[in-house]
């Protein structure tokens, strides 16, 4: 008999080693990784101390014992004694294992409201609908969606208020799109964009669809979410109890209807018997784990549990779901308003927003590895589409199936453990996501007025408050600085964000928009009163920025002033030597002058009067036109900081395009101006990232880099000649102006 190893141990050290938040952040990404299968963050986090919060380690580990597991449930396997412990893990989880994702989430909403009913003493189930759905909202990981239950929704009610403020929504039938034609003289910009918003509601439906069930093969959602009017809730129902067929025509799409994988390439189609839901209620089965000191291995394979998933029995009693309690179905319907007709010809139809796929909430963290992160998916208009991480100019990917390029090419592999790297994944995350779902920029922050700073303050003081009932031996020196715990943050946000959204504040255009827990604890050290009461840290960049605003403000009214004496002394002038000018010529009306025809001619049209001449230039230039005395009082130096910025990439493009040589991509290839554009935007992140550049700088150098990049692809080819039976529209010969031809 093979020798035992030594039992999974976790190992405090390794607790101590990583902070709470890396923690977090590594169990989050080993739950995002596992996708499309159902995970239980117990066993994860059980996984994750037992080899020193070492990701990659864990997950290769986790998934030699998961397939373990269910190969012993079909009577096969490794029966070792030191994979018992691994293998308790997975009979205690209330997830019933399957190498079906599709079948093993079904499995999953089954379970949950199984544990539901259980722990409520059968007053309380969910429908398949409603636990399917809780479950996708907690990313198919049944320890978040239990922990959640009672942290979060407090029970099935609370669930079902949760899920009608999103899905309610999506219920409603939207109608296929249709192609008209536009009559002549008909203006129907606001039809089309009525219906670029139920395109986009269509796209948000089958994104969310393609979440719920995690199938590959998004085409067969699309037109079994089409032919139920994209109404999403009643498309949910119908997945979990007769299943989703796979398209069986002939899709005119170039990757088949198909999804890509974090790879780029195409995910294989599931089987039609993959896709039948069980005729059978499903049974959960535990491997029976030998004693230490039992040598035989001559016992079943696996047996039923005794809890009360073996009975077999549906569990949800109907098909209703009930999750409308706290839902306005009458401000929900999902359709779109009518359009104004008052001035239908001047509206614009905007960019039609896009819908990622698994989206991500936070940015990727070092020492968190997660491949999917190298894929971002999304619908727009009706159709799939993928954008694949690669760098070229400065990674290969050997899992991908490249070669070496040497070293001399300046390319390497990409290292989660290195944080550039991840700062590259995570900007190119951002402009893809930003150009998607059709972004602008980051709203303006939102002042703070003194009615909130006096609210933050008094939350302060009563936290204080607390500490001293509750360390009564200790003064007030000894519980400063003030530290808020975590618990706390997000309870401060909810308490000023119920007293202040929505509200319009002194000196604000718009209503306040909720703020988040940072930024409650930024405000904290930008406040004096709180900073000087709670000893909290100050904010110092910010004391310096706001100390230099408030000297180029100071140097900008002292320059005005001056301006506006400078501006009144030439008036005064101006008007002292037309004054002198009008008495010389009235000397000279008598003479052979040659102005005396003028002041005949002024004198009998003005009853005598000297008229004053035009001047042909103005001394002062207009106010709509900057001048040159204005740009330099501003508080930044616009030509300098542009300057700059312009000098800052030309250097960076001469190191990228030595890369890109270096790696065998040329200007003439296609596509070389976008990857010489992503490549230049990385080498301006990392010096911002390293502290080498100053936020207005690094935003000036990458508008410059747009600016050049869209320049280059709007310049017409050199190498396009004119057709010799093509006539431009005055007749003489040029090229072709096909409408329809791409820009």
């Amino acid at each position: 008999m093979a020798p035992k190893k030594a039992a999974k141990k976790p190992s405090v050290a390794a607790d101590n080693a990583v902070t709470p938040t890396q923690r977090r952040d590594r169990l989050d990404a080993f739950v995002r990784r596992l996708s499309p299968h159902v995970v239980d963050n117990n066993i994860l986090e059980f996984y994750l101390r037992s080899n020193d919060w070492d990701l990659e380690t864990a997950h290769a580990e986790y998934i030699q014992d998961r397939t373990n597991h269910l190969e012993l449930l079909r009577g096969r396997g490794d029966r070792d004694a030191d994979d018992a412990e691994a293998q308790g893990l997975f009979n205690a989880s209330m997830v019933i294992w399957n190498d079906n994702p599709e079948q093993e989430r079904r499995d999953a909403a089954y379970a949950f409201n199984e544990r539901v009913r259980r722990t409520t003493l059968n007053t309380q189930q969910l429908s398949r609908t409603e636990a399917s759905l809780w479950l996708n909202i907690n990313h198919w990981d049944v320890g978040l969606a239990l922990r959640n239950l009672t942290s979060v929704a407090g029970n099935a009610d609370g669930i079902r208020q949760m899920l009608g403020r999103r899905y309610d929504r999506m219920r409603t039938p939207l109608a296929a799109p249709k192609t008209e034609r536009k009559k002549q003289g008909q203006d129907k910009t606001a039809e089309k964009i009525a219906e670029d918003k139920r395109q986009e509601q269509r796209d948000e439906r089958l994104a969310e669809f393609i979440n719920i069930t995690g199938r590959p093969d998004w085409y067969s959602l699309l037109t079994f979410l089409a032919d139920r009017d994209y109404d999403l809730v009643q498309a949910v129902q119908d997945w979990y109890t007769d299943g989703v067929p796979p398209f069986s025509g002939t899709t005119k799409r170039e990757n088949g209807g198909m999804r890509d994988g974090p790879d780029g390439k195409r995910l294989p189609k599931p089987r039609p018997q993959d896709c039948v839901p069980r005729s059978t209620m499903p049974k959960k089965k535990q491997v029976n784990i030998p004693n230490d000191d039992d040598d035989s291995s001559s016992s079943s394979s696996s047996s039923s549990s005794g809890s009360d998933e073996s009975e077999g029995e549906d569990n949800f009693g109907d098909d209703l779901d009930r999750f409308l309690s706290d839902s306005d179905a009458g401000s929900s319907t999902g359709s779109s308003p009518a359009p104004s007709s008052s001035t239908p010809s001047k509206q614009q139809r905007e960019r039609v927003q896009g819908f990622i796929i698994d989206d991500y909430a936070d940015a990727a963290k070092a020492s968190a590895p997660n491949p999917h992160r190298y894929l971002l998916e999304y619908i727009a208009k009706g159709k799939y589409h993928s954008n694949v991480f690669e760098k070229r100019a400065s990674h290969w990917w050997p899992d991908r199936g490249q070669a070496d390029p040497g070293a001399n090419s300046g390319r390497v592999v990409f290292d989660w453990d290195l944080q550039k790297h991840v700062n590259g994944l995570n900007a190119w995350w951002r402009q893809n996501r930003s150009r998607v779902a059709d972004e602008k920029k980051r709203a303006a922050s939102q002042k703070w007025s003194q009615e909130e700073n006096d609210f933050l303050y008094a939350l302060n003081l009563e936290l204080l408050d607390q500490l001293k009932q509750k360390h009564p031996t200790k003064t007030e020196d000894q519980l400063v600085p003030l530290v808020v715990p975590t618990k706390t943050k997000e309870e401060w946000a909810k308490r000023i964000n119920e007293k202040f959204v929505g509200r319009l504040m002194p000196g604000s255009t718009e209503p306040r928009r909720p703020r988040e827990s940072a930024a409650l604890m930024t405000q904290r050290g930008r406040c004096p009163a709180i900073i000087e009461k709670f000893k909290v840290p100050k904010d110092k960049v910010y004391a310096a920025s706001a100390k230099r605003a408030e000297e180029k403000r100071a140097e900008k009214g002292k320059a005005k002033d001056t301006k506006k004496q400078d501006e009144g002394k030439t008036q005064q002038s101006q008007t002292q030597s037309q004054k002198g000018k009008g008495k010389g010529k009235a000397v000279d009306a008598d003479g052979d002058s040659a102005m005396s025809g003028v002041e005949s001619l002024s004198s009998s049209s003005s009853g005598g009067e000297t008229a004053r001449p035009p001047a042909s230039r103005s001394p002062t230039p207009p106010e709509s036109t900057p001048s040159r005395s204005e740009r330099s009082t501003s508080p930044v130096d616009l030509e300098a900081l542009q300057a700059a910025a312009m000098s800052i990439v030309n250097d960076a493009n001469g190191r990228v395009t030595e890369r890109l040589a270096n790696a065998g991509i040329n200007p003439q290839d296609s596509g070389f101006a976008e990857t010489l554009r992503d490549g230049l935007i990385e080498e301006i992140e990392d010096l911002f990232a390293d502290g080498g550049m100053d936020p207005m700088l690094r935003d000036s150098a990458r508008a410059f880099i747009e600016t050049q990049y869209q320049q280059t692809v709007n310049q017409p080819s050199r190498k396009r000649t004119a057709s010799p039976d093509s006539s431009s529209d005055d007749g003489q010969p040029g090229p072709s102006r096909d409408p329809k031809r791409r820009r």
